[in-house]
Parts: C-alpha cells; sequence; structure tokens
C-alpha cells in the first residue's frame, strides 16, 4: 500500500512512482498536484482522504503525462473537482489520445486504445494564478515538456514534477523522456537560482533539502548523452543510430522502447543541430546525419 507522508505543515505526499503532491487547505478540501501514476495509487490516495474526511476541490496538473493525470477522471467524477494545468498541457491532458500519438509519432504504445483513454480523459482548464489560495507559487519549467509547471505550496515545498529525475533514473533507462535536450539542461542549470524552498519533491525521485545536486545530475547525464550521440551519428539513420545504441548501451528495445527512447535521440539529434555540430540531410530516401 503506497502511503500519504507528511512534509511539511499542511503539506503531504503519496509517495509511489509518481510523488503525488496533497495540501490541506484546513477546511476539509485539499488540492493535489497531479493525481497518481496507476489505479492501485489512485485507490491507496483517495482512501488515505476519505480517512482524513478529505474531498479533492482542485488537481494541477504538471503536465500531461499518462503518470500525472492517471486519477483526473476518478477524482473529477468523485469530488466534482476542477483540474487545470498549463496553456498546452491542459489541451493535452483532456486529450490524452493527441498526447500519446504526438509523443510517440505514429508507432502505438502498448496502452494505447479508447479503453485506457476513456478511463483517464477529463476536462482540463488553462492555469490562472488566480486558481490557488494565497501563498501558493507557480513557475514554468522547459524541456521534459512543453511549458511543465511547478508548485509550490505555502509550506514551501516545490513539487517539481520531471523536469529532473533521479540518478537511479538514468541509470535504469539509459536515455529518459526528455522532449527538448537543451532546454532541459538549461532548466537543469538554473533551477537552484530559480527555485527557493525548504523541501522539493521530485515525481520520481526522493524529496530533497537542495536541489542543486539532483540538477547538477540531471544537466551533466543530459550533456553526456550529446557526446554520445554525436560520436555515433555520422552518417546514419535515426534507425540505424537507434540500432547501434541498443546493442551498445544493452537497452533491450521493444516497440514500446523504440518510440519512446526514439522521441528522446531525436530531441538528442536536434539539439546537436541547434549546436552547430551537425546537420540532417536526405540521401537516397534516407535522413542521415552528419558532422561539421
Amino acid at each position: 500500500m503506497f502511503k500519504l507522508i507528511q512534509c511539511a505543515e499542511n503539506t503531504y505526499y503519496l509517495e509511489c512512482y509518481c510523488n503525488t503532491g496533497v495540501y490541506d487547505l484546513g477546511n476539509g478540501e485539499v488540492i493535489l498536484i497531479d493525481s497518481c501514476d496507476h489505479k492501485k495509487s489512485v485507490k491507496d490516495l483517495d482512501k488515505a482522504l476519505e480517512e482524513r474526511g478529505w474531498r479533492v476541490r482542485t488537481i494541477i496538473n504538471t503536465h500531461c503525462h499518462v503518470d500525472h493525470i492517471m486519477g483526473n477522471k476518478f477524482f473529477k467524477e468523485k469530488y466534482g473537482c476542477k483540474i487545470y494545468s498549463s496553456r498546452v498541457q491542459s489541451a493535452l491532458t483532456e486529450e490524452p489520445a493527441v498526447e500519446l500519438n504526438f509523443y510517440f509519432n505514429g508507432i502505438f504504445p502498448r496502452f494505447n486504445n479508447e479503453a485506457f483513454f476513456e478511463m483517464i480523459k477529463a476536462p482540463c482548464e488553462i492555469f490562472s494564478d488566480d486558481v490557488l489560495p494565497e501563498g501558493f507559487e507557480t513557475m514554468l519549467l522547459q524541456g521534459h515538456c512543453i511549458d511543465h509547471l511547478a508548485v509550490k505550496t505555502p509550506d514551501d515545498v516545490w513539487f517539481v514534477g520531471d523536469c529532473v529525475l533521479a540518478e537511479e533514473t538514468f541509470n535504469s533507462y539509459k536515455i529518459p523522456f526528455f522532449g527538448n535536450i537543451n532546454k532541459s539542461i538549461e532548466t537543469a542549470e538554473l533551477l537552484p537560482s530559480l527555485l527557493k524552498g525548504k523541501l522539493f519533491v521530485p515525481s520520481h525521485s526522493r524529496p530533497c533539502e537542495d536541489i542543486a545536486p539532483l540538477a547538477k545530475i540531471n544537466a551533466g547525464r543530459l550533456s553526456s548523452l550529446k557526446d554520445y550521440f554525436y560520436n555515433i551519428c555520422e552518417n546514419k539513420s535515426l534507425e540505424e543510430i537507434l540500432a547501434f545504441a541498443d546493442g551498445d548501451l544493452e537497452l533491450h528495445l521493444n516497440e514500446d522502447k523504440f518510440a519512446k527512447i526514439g522521441y528522446t535521440v531525436r530531441a538528442i539529434m536536434q539539439a546537436l543541430i541547434e549546436d552547430g555540430k551537425i546537420a540532417a540531410r536526405l540521401e537516397e530516401s534516407r535522413l542521415v546525419y552528419k558532422k561539421l
């Protein structure tokens, strides 16, 4: 069973694969920051809320990825709560089929089906500052996805979503999901100066009082991935690059991994193009990358 952990006076989080924030408004209502990653964590969170006599008033989604919005429809139907995210993310949160096809470039992941979409889709409105009570703070952090939203509670606790990932995630996945590599590196490098707080709760890492070490790890690992793919990309197509990395890094690609990792690798190649280090050229009906 996933447990609800108190980390400040009125701030809690459900410790699960995707840490979900809970802020007690003091009137029997709570604000959720994301809504869990799985049906089991949704059930465990709702049980914890019921035990405390709490109702969900508002959900703020940091971004639209499926592991952050699994409970949206459940909590909306049970409590009639409002759901918000940033402008781009709200549209994709409301229509997860669009998000999945966008990120996976037409390669359908195993859960890409209408029944799954109907289970999680719920109306999501565009976030504005007046949505949250006084004392909250938000910031858009680019890189993992467009207009990723970080939220700070009045207890000075930041929920930073996926703008930085645990080192264990890099070690396990080798090439975790990031949509814009250069912006992700920039965000990681600036994060300690952008966000000031007493505690930081990433979605997929342990809470920490100092975000700087984790941010440094992310900037370094993403920069290393850029160097790696620069070194192997000469005169290769994306499929050839992925095939080489699969064997070299032991990625154990399947259809789902090919789609997810392929998206990040395309983002890495785009970052190298932005850096002026490579170019993409069409040769004999193949898009190949060339070092400059």
